[in-house]
Formats: C-alpha cells, sequence, structure tokens
C-alpha cells in the first residue's frame, strides 16, 4: 500500500492501546485534529527520546484541541510498561501484527519483511479524517520536531503560536 497522501482520506484501523482496549481511527472524526505517530518499539533509544519530548509538549498540543496517539509494533504490556517508565499521558497503541503500518505504506523493508517495523512518521489528520501532514523518516535518527508539529497544528486550526 502506499502512503497516504495530504489532501486524502487516512486510512481507517482498529487495535489496541497499551491497556487492551480497543482503539478505531474513525472515533475520533469530529473531536478535534489527530496526531499520529509511528515509532519502531520500546527498544529504540531514538524512539523513547522522541516519545519523552512529545510528552513534554503535550499540553500545547491539547491546548489546540487535538490528540496524540503513537503506535508501534510492541504488545500492549511492553506499551504500558514504557508509558509508565517514560511517564507519558498519551495513548500507545499496539500493532504487533504491522498490519497498520501496511496499510499506512510505512514498513521498513531494509530491515527485512519480517520485522515489521515502520520508518518513523507523523501523520495529522484532521476532524474529517483527512491527511493534512504527513512526514516519513527513512533516516530513523531523525525525527520531527515538537516544534514543527506544532506550527502544522496551527496551520490546521488557523490559530497563532503562542509566543
Amino acid at each position: 500500500m502506499s502512503i497516504p497522501a495530504v489532501g486524502k482520506p487516512a486510512p481507517d484501523f482498529s487495535v489496541v492501546d497499551s491497556h487492551s482496549s480497543p482503539f478505531t481511527l474513525s472515533d475520533f472524526r469530529g473531536r478535534g485534529p489527530l496526531v499520529l505517530v509511528f515509532y519502531r518499539g520500546h527498544w529504540c533509544p531514538f524512539c523513547r527520546k522522541q516519545l519523552s519530548r512529545l510528552q513534554g509538549n503535550l499540553a500545547r498540543i491539547l491546548e489546540r484541541g487535538a490528540h496524540l496517539v503513537a503506535l508501534s509494533i510492541d504488545q500492549p504490556r511492553i506499551s504500558r510498561a514504557l508509558a509508565h517508565e517514560l511517564g507519558l499521558e498519551f495513548t500507545l497503541l499496539s500493532n504487533p501484527d504491522s498490519s497498520v503500518i501496511d496499510l499506512y505504506g510505512i514498513r521498513n523493508r531494509l530491515l527485512g519483511v519480517e520485522s515489521g517495523i515502520p520508518h518513523p512518521a507523523i501523520f495529522l489528520i484532521d476532524v474529517e479524517g483527512i491527511v493534512r501532514f504527513r512526514e516519513v523518516r527513512h533516516n530513523y535518527r531523525r525525527r520531527v520536531s515538537p516544534s514543527r508539529i506544532l506550527r502544522e497544528l496551527d496551520r490546521l486550526i488557523g490559530a497563532k503560536s503562542p509566543a
């Protein structure tokens, strides 16, 4: 599957979160923008840093009426432990079969198909379920900064960034 284009509907999916509760993307339609983060896994130091930086900016994301979720191939219990260890207050999603990663066309094939690990990616999805921003990084060491995410949210909602 190809990477969803800006201006096109975000592919819907259903998975479970770190508490094994169901999560369906389309349930967020009409509830504010959604920042969907794909990360490699709990073991990746670059992912851990990214998730911590997102947590440090969570209040600013929420102030804009947005929601933040992050998805990996980790099992729910591993994601739950990671959230506890890093003090994450946003939802971690579990996709051990890589079905959503494949649906979004971001599986890192350089590591082999069996790994199921995604390229680090960010999708900003509006209230109607349309992709309004996307960035997929093929260099796992480089991530979209929280400030870039906030700028894109501001652009989407037509607000100005706080000084």
